[in-house]
């Protein structure tokens, strides 16, 4: 039985010493309940709301999430994280609301062809990203459900540390992504920190044509393989300038010691002049200008994020938004009936590569661009230098 189905049902209940009336539930998943909750101390012609977000009592993983959200909460793109409190066996905490998600914006079009906003709002999640790691803190579930948006896109907010460690805890220990997610057999265990970028980039693509590159980063994946045999790969699906497919080829190494670090993706992109194509890109590829985004996986029901988690246990239950009155196990039936999971579209490495294989293919990505005639090795000149002088000597 999964938490939110053995937690009391708090709607309409006075918490928080009466300072708080849960109202509505707007979301539920692995790790519990999210509430509408009504401020009763503010003044009713000006109501003030929270999402109070309620879990099962006892986790140690509670309350580290608390704690690493509560370091990074002072940036203005993290989602304020104001108190917490004990209340029917359930600890709460008391979010700021948001109004949607970055979903949401994206399915309205908000970001198409928008070059200043994509990369006014990007540059904002990288800032955002780059705090919480400076202060040893890894997200590990970022994604467009995770993230908070006003209706414009131009104002975000990182929302769900549920999946967050910090520099202390092995990554090996900390479940999730740093289990499921390796450099390959016998190598190192793959580092949250990289996480984050793979998954700020892969977020990147969603604004601009709101669709995935892949769903699954591993060998039998259709997408991921012709990822890795054709440069020119994601410059022919989605709307992206050459110098941002060519950074974002980078970024999608299989190898992630090679990849840009968070500083120098940050860097590239403020100085890129352009992120979607230019005419002559899309002329030269048949690709329209007018680029027209397939509908965004989980528009619908936005707080429902296992439509694509980042992890296999992702929490479902952060994304604080207000949504139709329906029962959630309804929901929960629908969104997988329209939006079959389309799990671990954020999980930056194929375990079943070898890191003897995934470092030839990175040098495969990195060589220079092909000449008009290509070079040859040491035995073929050999060959070519012998027919010559066989060629003189019967002269």
């Amino acid at each position: 039985m999964s938490p939110s189905n053995s937690l009391p049902n708090l709607s309409g209940h006075l918490v928080d010493e009466g300072r708080l009336q849960l109202l509505q539930a707007l979301g539920a998943g692995s790790y519990g309940v999210v509430y509408k909750a009504l401020d009763t101390t503010s003044p009713p012609d000006a109501p003030s709301y929270y999402a109070v977000k309620c879990l099962g009592f006892g986790s140690r993983q509670d309350k580290y999430e608390i704690e690493l959200h509560t370091v990074c909460s002072p940036h203005p793109s993290v989602v304020t994280l104001h108190r917490h409190f004990y209340t029917h066996g359930c600890l709460c905490i008391v979010l700021e609301l948001g109004a949607g998600d970055l979903w949401r914006v994206i399915d309205d079009g908000v970001f198409r062809n928008n070059n200043a906003l994509v990369k006014e709002t990007f540059l904002k999640l990288l800032d955002a990203v780059r705090y919480c790691h400076q202060r040893g803190v890894h997200h590990r579930d970022l994604k467009p459900e995770n993230i908070l948006s006003s209706a414009d896109g131009t104002e975000i907010r990182i929302a769900d540390f549920g999946m967050a460690v910090d520099d202390d805890l092995p990554s090996s220990s900390a479940g999730g992504l740093a289990q499921s997610v390796t450099l390959g057999r016998g190598s190192e265990t793959y580092e949250p920190f990289q996480s984050d970028i793979w998954a700020c980039c892969i977020t990147l693509l969603n604004m601009m044509s709101g669709s995935f590159p892949w769903r699954k980063a591993v060998g039998s994946d259709d997408g991921w393989n012709a990822f890795l045999t054709d440069e020119n790969y994601l410059r022919r699906k989605f709307p992206i300038s050459d110098p941002l497919n060519d950074l974002l080829e980078r970024c999608f190494r299989p190898v992630a010691s090679t990849r840009p670090t968070l500083l120098q993706l940050r860097f590239e992109i403020a100085n890129m002049q352009d992120l979607f194509k230019v005419a002559a890109d899309s002329e030269l590829l048949g690709v329209p200008l007018n680029f027209s985004a397939p509908p965004t996986p989980g528009a619908s029901f936005s707080f429902h994020s296992s439509d694509y988690p980042s992890v296999a246990t992702s929490n479902a239950t952060s994304v604080f938004i207000e949504l139709n009155p329906i029962r959630l196990s309804e929901l929960d039936v629908a969104c997988d009936k329209v939006h079959p999971p389309v799990s671990v579209a954020y999980d930056p490495i194929p375990a079943e590569l070898s890191p003897e294989v995934q470092e030839m293919l990175a040098r495969l990505r990195a060589r220079p661009p092909p000449r008009a005639w290509p070079s040859l090795d040491l035995a073929h000149k050999r060959l070519c230098n012998w027919i010559k002088r066989t060629r003189r000597s019967h002269e």
